[in-house]
């Protein structure tokens, strides 16, 4: 417990997106963990070859939590979800199965 605790790292993700991978339901949800911190942002869904699919602003605080996005119409792969955020820049991989 003391090893875990010692090499603990920091939390430096601003957000979390989730399900990962898409499979069936092709809802992609993105929520702040600190939506007080992380209040207003640019996010961007972009293909592997880096063509931008969408962009949106999207703002956040304690009972607009979750911002959630459909990939139906695209096909399957790997994608990349920028979010541009207070001087930051958070990109997450997010594989899409069918």
């Amino acid at each position: 417990a003391v090893v875990n605790f010692m090499e603990q790292k920091p939390q430096t993700e601003a957000c979390e997106i989730y399900p990962n991978p898409l499979q069936g339901d092709d809802t992609l949800t993105i929520s702040p963990l600190h939506p007080d911190i992380f209040d207003s942002c640019d996010i961007e869904l972009v293909t592997s070859q880096g063509q931008v699919v969408s962009r949106k602003t999207v703002r956040f605080d304690w009972l607009n939590r979750t911002y959630t996005t459909t990939l139906s119409g695209l096909t399957s792969g790997i994608y990349y979800v920028r979010i541009f955020s207070n001087k930051r820049k958070d990109t997450f991989k997010v594989l899409k199965l069918r």
